[in-house]
C-alpha cells in the first residue's frame, strides 16, 4: 500500500519530465534541421551530391569509442515521503498534515564520469526543490491552519554505472550514494512559520538507465557529431534517505520512486 500511495501524484510527476524532454528534443530538432540544410564538406560526385566519409572510430559502438571521461547532466523528479516528519508549528505528524501525498522534488544534476572497460565511476553535484500544501489539518482542527512545506535540497553523489554490459548501453544498472541537506520552510495560512537547515545526511539509490539512441539512430548520430551527446537515457530509480544528527526535523524516507532524463557528453 505504501508504494501505491507514493504513485498517486504520478500524472504531475511524469508531466514535468515529459515537458523537459519535449523542450530538449525541440531544440535538438531545430539544430538538426539547420545542420541538414547546411553545406557539407566531402568528396563531390559527378551528379552534384556530396559523399561524407567517417572514420571507423566515429562509427564504432560506444564500448569502443568512449573516451576516458564523460560529462553528464540529468533532470528528474523524486517522490519523497518523510513519514516521521513532525511539524515545527503544531507538532502534528506528516501524515496528519498531508495524508499520503509525497513531496515531488524536481532535481538537476551535473557529473563527471570516468569510463573503464568494467563500467563508469561518476561523481557530481545536485540540487532540487519541492513543496506540498494541504488543507486537511484545517478541517480536522476547525482552525485556519492550512499547512505548506517547502524543501530545497543540495548535495553531492557518487555512483557506479554498469554501462559495459553491451556494445551500446541499452541497459545500464547503477548504484549510488549521496550526501545531502535540506533547507526547509513550513508555513501555515495563519502566518506562522518554522524553518531551518538539516545536518548533512546520507542516502542510497539503485536504478537503471535505458538508452534512447536506438529509437532514432540518425539524429542520435548527428547529436553526437554536432554536440558531443553520446547517450540519452531514461532514468528510473528507487532511493532511501537517513535522518541527520541533532534535533533537525526527520526527513528520512523509504522507497522513494524517481524518474528522469540523463544526457552523457
Amino acid at each position: 500500500m505504501a508504494i501505491i500511495s507514493l504513485w498517486k501524484n504520478q500524472k504531475f510527476f511524469v508531466r514535468q519530465i515529459v515537458a523537459a524532454g519535449i523542450i530538449f528534443l525541440t531544440i535538438l530538432n531545430s539544430s538538426f534541421a539547420s545542420i541538414e540544410n547546411s553545406p557539407l564538406t566531402g568528396e563531390e560526385e559527378n551528379d552534384g551530391t556530396v559523399e561524407v566519409q567517417y572514420s571507423a572510430d566515429t562509427l564504432a559502438p560506444f564500448s569502443q569509442r568512449k573516451s576516458n571521461f564523460s560529462t553528464t547532466f540529468g533532470i528528474n523528479v523524486e517522490q519523497v515521503y518523510p513519514e516521521d516528519y513532525i511539524s515545527g508549528i503544531d507538532g502534528n505528524k506528516y501524515e496528519t498534515l498531508f495524508g499520503t501525498s509525497t513531496i515531488d522534488i524536481v532535481q538537476g544534476r551535473l557529473g563527471l564520469k570516468y569510463n573503464t572497460s568494467a563500467g563508469g565511476i561518476e561523481v557530481g553535484i545536485l540540487g532540487g526543490y519541492g513543496e506540498i500544501s494541504d488543507g486537511r489539518i484545517a478541517v480536522l482542527t476547525g482552525t485556519d491552519t492550512d499547512a505548506k512545506l517547502e524543501v530545497t535540497k543540495l548535495g553531492a553523489y557518487g555512483s557506479y554505472v554498469m554501462d559495459s554490459l553491451f556494445s551500446e548501453p541499452y541497459l545500464a544498472p547503477y548504484i549510488e550514494g549521496q550526501l545531502y541537506s535540506y533547507d526547509w520552510l513550513e508555513s501555515a495560512k495563519s502566518g506562522e512559520e518554522a524553518k531551518g537547515n538539516t545536518a548533512i545526511s546520507y542516502g542510497f539509490s539503485i536504478g537503471a538507465l535505458f538508452q534512447l539512441n536506438w529509437l532514432d539512430p540518425s539524429n542520435a548520430f548527428i547529436a553526437r557529431e554536432s554536440f558531443g551527446l553520446n547517450n540519452t537515457y531514461v532514468d528510473l530509480f528507487v532511493s532511501y534517505y537517513t535522518k541527520g544528527d541533532g534535533d533537525d526535523p526527520d526527513f528520512s524516507s523509504n522507497t522513494n520512486l524517481g524518474f528522469g532524463l540523463k544526457f552523457e557528453f
